[in-house]
């Protein structure tokens, strides 16, 4: 029962609690995060394709996933935290949420009891 697929009164209590985060003024404050953060990325590109021996190519789905992950995380916790060891910590936490949701869509939820290696 996510905002995307509530109705109603619910939709609207998810809506109200939502506001505040994409009102004009919180967004704009973020900007100048986002451009950093982008600024970062220009440069790793610029970087990479100088020294790349594969002709310059790069894993933009990875590059854009990370630089993604590095805004959420700045502006979810600020500049105060170690961002190489947060992404790492969050990308363990996707990897098992993907793992988890997918085995209990196959099998139900009794899955996460088998003693299965590479898991957990």
């Amino acid at each position: 029962n996510g905002i995307i697929t509530a109705d109603g009164d619910y939709w609207k209590f998810q809506r109200r609690l939502l506001t505040p985060v994409f009102h004009f003024g919180t967004l704009k404050a973020m900007i100048p995060d986002m451009c950093d953060e982008a600024q970062k990325m220009i440069t790793d590109i610029l970087t990479r394709t100088q020294k790349s021996d594969d002709e310059g190519k790069i894993d933009v789905i990875s590059l854009f996933s990370d630089v993604t992950l590095s805004v959420i995380i700045r502006l979810a916790y600020g500049n105060h935290f170690d961002l190489v060891y947060m992404k790492t910590q969050w990308k363990i936490i996707f990897k098992h949420l993907a793992t988890s949701v997918m085995m209990s869509s196959l099998v139900g939820t009794w899955w996460k009891y088998l003693p299965i290696p590479g898991i957990w």
